[in-house]
């Protein structure tokens, strides 16, 4: 389980998978939640699935990965300033593209991420190694969403 460092700890996320260099994959916790139709007890103030944690996780399969804070979406939206409607619109362009952005040389799964400019998400393209090759078959943006690779070593499922 993933939680905040707060002084009352909020589940965030469910750990499935990780990399050498300390790169987390997990499930959203009111996905899990939800999925399981099952609630958590025993918090010390909001409910975990709720808490405003500003954790930055990754959820879904590794090559459709969202690496996003975990929290609810007006939480998420609030705590890293991105509009609900530029995530959901980044999913659905990295969503359209996710065949052509896995054919990049070590591409391990990608996801949304935190763009470089205030209020914009950007499609994040994790490979096991960043190499000239991954670079130049790397493209700058799609559809208008900028693009981007993280180093994260191979994902080893937990």
């Amino acid at each position: 389980m993933i939680v905040t460092e707060d002084a009352c700890p909020a589940a965030v996320g469910l750990l499935f998978a990780g990399s050498s260099d300390g790169s987390t994959i997990a499930n959203p916790i009111g996905d899990v939640l939800s999925g399981l139709g099952v609630t958590m007890v025993g918090s010390c103030g909001a409910s975990p699935a709720t808490a405003g944690a500003s954790v930055n996780t990754a959820g879904a399969s590794t090559d459709t990965a969202a690496a996003l804070p975990t929290t609810s979406a007006a939480s998420r939206s609030a705590n890293v300033g991105i509009a609900q409607e530029a995530i959901a619109s980044a999913s659905a362009i990295r969503s359209k593209h996710s065949v052509e952005l896995m054919r990049i040389p070590g591409a391990v799964g990608t996801g949304i991420g935190i763009g470089d400019h205030s209020g914009q998400p950007a499609i994040e393209v994790y490979v096991s190694k960043i190499t000239p090759e991954a670079q130049a078959a790397t493209p700058t943006s799609v559809d208008g969403v900028t693009v981007r690779l993280v180093e994260t070593g191979d994902f080893v499922a937990y």
